[in-house]
């Protein structure tokens, strides 16, 4: 797992959403994306994909300004008319933390908008678990086609970030003084990200092209390196890492209907 990189200046192509993405708070230092930390407990400890569906409605309606007091009451109120986000019972809530956003996002997200009266819909893709060529630079081609073809079309994508035993998926910030620069700033595990854009570029160091997704957690942008993406999707064996792996590292994917 590598502490940061650089990026060759002017290697980059990327596909970003047409606007900027939601902010929160002082427009001196605003948030990028809500940080679910701002939230009681339930929210607080896990409402990343709440927090994540909320943030997208408000930017596919262009409110992507917004103070801290208008975002907690906001997302609060999302909750309650089309979440109502809740633990799960039993040994799935206790042993795996699974709440009820968790495999259903993709239904959640199409139900808001069939409610809203909007042309648009979702729908939940596991994260392919298995390369399309070997040492390519992107483990998974498709991955990254629809990723790419949601983002063209101004509309972010959830990430479902799996559990792991045994890794963390490194989250990269770019230095503001030197934007060739990425540094490890973060880890994650179990946890919904929001993609706001995608990067291919090339590695200063190794000379090869490598695949940046930009994403908002937390409240902050960071970076996600696709081949450490799929590292960690795959880094668990066994039946365990098989099921695991393939019902919670997702894609909720909006679409015209």
């Amino acid at each position: 797992m590598k502490d940061g990189f650089y990026i060759v200046s002017g290697s980059e192509k990327k596909v970003y959403l047409r606007s900027e993405y939601v902010r929160v708070g002082s427009r001196s230092r605003p948030l990028y994306g809500g940080n679910q930390s701002e939230f009681g407990e339930l929210i607080g400890k896990t409402g990343c994909g709440l927090i994540a569906m909320a943030d997208i409605s408000l930017y596919l309606s262009g409110r992507n300004r917004l103070t801290k007091e208008e975002y907690l009451k906001y997302v609060n109120g999302f909750n309650s008319d089309n979440i109502r986000l809740r633990m799960l019972g039993g040994i799935l809530g206790r042993k795996f933390e699974i709440c009820s956003i968790d495999g259903r996002s993709g239904k959640l997200l199409k139900g808001y908008f069939a409610r809203t009266g909007s042309k648009l819909t979702a729908k939940l893709i596991p994260v392919p678990m298995r390369r399309s060529e070997r040492n390519a630079p992107l483990p998974d081609r498709r991955c990254f086609r629809i990723i790419s073809k949601a983002l063209a079309e101004d509309k972010p994508v959830i990430l479902g970030v799996g559990p792991s035993k045994s890794h963390k998926l490194p989250l990269y910030s770019r230095d503001s003084a030197d934007p060739c620069r990425f540094q490890r700033t973060n880890s994650t595990s179990n946890h919904y990200v929001t993609i706001t854009g995608a990067v291919v570029c090339k590695n200063a160091d190794t000379g090869r092209q490598m695949v940046l997704y930009r994403v908002s957690s937390w409240g902050k942008k960071y970076f996600i390196d696709a081949e450490e993406l799929y590292e960690h999707i795959t880094a668990d064996r066994g039946i365990y890492g098989r099921i695991v792996g393939r019902v919670s590292n997702v894609l909720t994917v909006i679409r015209e209907k």
